[in-house]
């Protein structure tokens, strides 16, 4: 029979045998939604694409259906019409014929759902290919970027991927940018509209329709007398004061796409950025051009297919963890060496000229989600690959990139202790009301996340402890205790935490208990008392925990209905980190369950999406399952081992860490 012990070495094996150049970089699987974008990219731009990769494109939207053949945002989602209508109109520019039996699930949605009524992103998308009428869409004044930046509304106040994506659209909608006319996307119109003909269609007057497919956020209704004014504004408006700003704008997005490798943050920014510089031949486009291949995945069984973003950081520095937490049962040194050395190259060693003229925060020290040419640093990306070098204490990495790493995880701090994602938190909730994707919630402004704040306070506690002198000059003391009064005021009633970057409590949980204990909390405390309670109640009678995307949005549990691999190991991580002795039972429950789910490569089945983000958004982590079993595991194991030696020689001191206390 499988003991733990067992399970443990073979994950931790395979998860080694997964390492590649001495790192870790699982696909982020989502929907169709960004090969399509890619396809009418290219098209727009008059740009062929290669006729075998057109067919790799046609085997990914094939394949990616949901089950009743139309899109959605992601594998478990309901029909989206955006999706939709943006995975056909790949389809057919890449040669599929209109009567191809996968597409009739579309053409039959077009026929009772009005493509009329697509969301704000899609009536963009498809007027730069001359398949709807810029006057369908409400204006975005470029002016806006003109406006004092201490404007509360002033764009520099947007979360970075809203901001950039709104920097390239007032741009195409304000000159109303599209393709030149061809046969194909002549015949392509019929099909999307085959009640009217094109011309007939009064696209003005669809402004104010959406169809109910797309929308999670209904436009406010201080945004709807926004765009009242906005159109009137359009009427008057100077025409030499927008030719200086869209001038100036341009500029933007060209020092954007220099400084990002030309990826820009992610590849619809970057797609609607080269769109809107109106100049293919341009070195920055045609560079661009060739920079989407970095997010591009392909095989002949999956298709070509963009993912929303490379996740070489974010993966290897957990991977690290969970090998250094699996190294008394199984040593990989060799394995761990080469990651820590390809962790400590991905760091940004110095800041941009012009960061500060862009709106950006100083990226020197910082770690991306991808890897160091991307430009975009996070601030639980920097945190999560600082903790993993210090674990690994490799010789190679020099203090001054630990200390710089801590410096932008500092720099990331919001005004109430919590921490942002990309930066630091510039404008209020509040702005809400200018979400411009009915799609999306939660996408207008950065804010305090939980997982970032727990993160970013496991990393200063452990350099708080390699580097006391430095910790003191940075105040990192302080950052830790402002962030533990963020986190506690972020517990909700339940005793949970609410997740956003994963599904959803019990993620949120995971990170809740671990910044909690790692600022100081004591495993008897009210809030790690409650938080555990809670998982101890979801906990299902085999040991695992499954909780249901749909809780995100309607903002409570909701259970699965059955043990998820990633989801159990989240919860199992936080169960032995909070040092209760009363979850043991809960503990040893879910590690049998893990040990059950285990195949016998060491590997775990894949299982539905569990990563998310703007609420709505589904993403597969493919290395989640891969590692975050292999850390949970590993932490039961060494937690097993403290409480054998306590036996032996009497209880441990009550300062110990959370590991050894479990």
């Amino acid at each position: 029979m499988k003991t733990a012990t067992d399970a443990l070495r073979a994950g931790a094996e395979a998860l080694a045998r997964l390492q590649e150049d001495g790192h870790w970089e699982g696909e982020m699987r989502w929907c169709p939604m960004l090969t399509a974008q890619y396809v009418l990219f290219h098209h727009a731009l008059g740009i062929s694409i290669p006729a075998d990769r057109k067919r790799l494109i046609l085997v990914h939207l094939e394949s990616n259906r949901l089950a009743d053949g139309t899109y959605g945002l992601h594998d478990h989602a309901s029909t989206s019409l955006y999706v939709s209508t943006l995975a056909y109109v790949a389809a057919r520019l890449c040669g599929a014929s209109p009567n191809e039996e996968w597409l009739l699930p579309a053409r039959a949605l077009f026929a009772r759902e009005p493509v009329t009524t697509i969301a704000t992103w899609g009536r963009a998308w498809l007027s730069v290919v001359g398949l709807y009428e810029w006057s369908g869409m409400n204006p975005m004044p470029p002016e806006l970027w003109a406006l004092p930046v201490a404007t509360p509304i002033h764009p520099s106040r947007f979360y970075c991927h809203t901001r950039m994506i709104y920097l390239a659209l007032s741009l195409l909608r304000s000159e109303a940018k599209r393709a030149a006319s061809s046969p194909i996307v002549d015949a392509i119109r019929t099909e999307l509209y085959p009640f009217e003909s094109y011309d007939a269609i009064d696209f003005r007057g669809q402004r104010g329709r959406l169809s109910s497919l797309d929308v999670a956020a209904p436009v406010h209704p201080v945004m709807k007398a926004a765009f009242v004014a906005a159109e009137g504004y359009e009427k008057v408006h100077s025409a030499s004061l927008r030719g200086a700003i869209v001038a100036e704008l341009r500029e933007r997005i060209r020092w954007e796409l220099r400084s990002t490798d030309h990826l820009g943050v992610s590849p619809v920014s970057g797609m609607l950025g080269m769109l809107a510089l109106d100049d293919p031949s341009s070195d920055e486009v045609t560079r661009g051009v060739a920079s989407l291949e970095t997010w591009a995945f392909e095989d002949e069984t999956g298709g070509y297919r963009i993912t929303g973003a490379r996740s070489q950081t974010w993966d290897t520095a957990f991977a690290i963890q969970a090998l250094v937490a699996a190294s008394p049962v199984v040593s990989i040194s060799s394995t761990v060496t080469r990651a820590a050395e390809y962790l400590a190259a991905q760091q940004i060693r110095t800041s941009f000229e012009g960061f500060e003229d862009a709106y950006r925060l100083d990226p020197e020290g910082g770690f991306c989600f991808a890897h160091r040419e991307h430009g975009w640093p996070v601030s639980d990306c920097t945190a999560e690959a600082l903790i993993a070098l210090l674990e690994v204490g490799h010789p190679s990495v020099a203090d001054e990139q630990l200390h710089a790493a801590a410096r932008f995880i500092l720099r990331c701090q919001n005004a109430d202790g919590g921490f942002g994602s990309y930066e630091a938190q510039r404008g209020t909730s509040t702005l809400d009301w200018m979400n411009p994707a009915e799609m999306f919630l939660d996408c207008v402004t950065e804010r305090s996340y939980v997982e970032c704040t727990a993160s970013a306070i496991m990393a200063l506690a452990a350099y708080r402890t390699r580097f006391p002198d430095h910790s003191s000059t940075l105040k990192v003391i302080d950052s830790i205790h402002r962030a533990s009064i963020a986190l506690s005021r972020a517990q909700l009633a339940d005793g949970s935490f609410d997740g956003v970057w994963g599904v959803g409590r019990i993620y949120g949980t995971m990170f809740g208990i671990r910044g909690l204990r790692a600022a100081g909390v004591d495993a008897s405390s009210p809030s790690i008392e409650r938080a555990t309670g809670f998982l101890a109640r979801i906990q299902h009678t085999n040991g695992g925990f499954g909780e249901h995307e749909r809780g995100g949005i309607v903002g409570r549990y909701i259970d699965l209905g059955r043990g998820h691999v990633v989801q159990t190991s989240w919860a199992l991580i936080g169960l032995v980190e909070s040092g209760r002795d009363d979850v043991l039972g809960a503990i040893d429950r879910a590690t049998a369950f893990l040990v059950s789910m285990q195949e016998a490569d060491g590997s775990y089945a894949r299982d539905r999406m569990v990563g998310v983000f703007f609420r709505t958004a589904l993403v597969d982590y493919d290395l989640y399952r891969a590692y975050f079993p292999v850390w949970a595991l590993g932490l039961v194991s060494e937690a097993r081992r403290a409480r054998r030696a306590d036996e032996r020689t009497g209880p441990s001191s009550p300062d110990e860490s959370p590991r050894s206390a479990a």
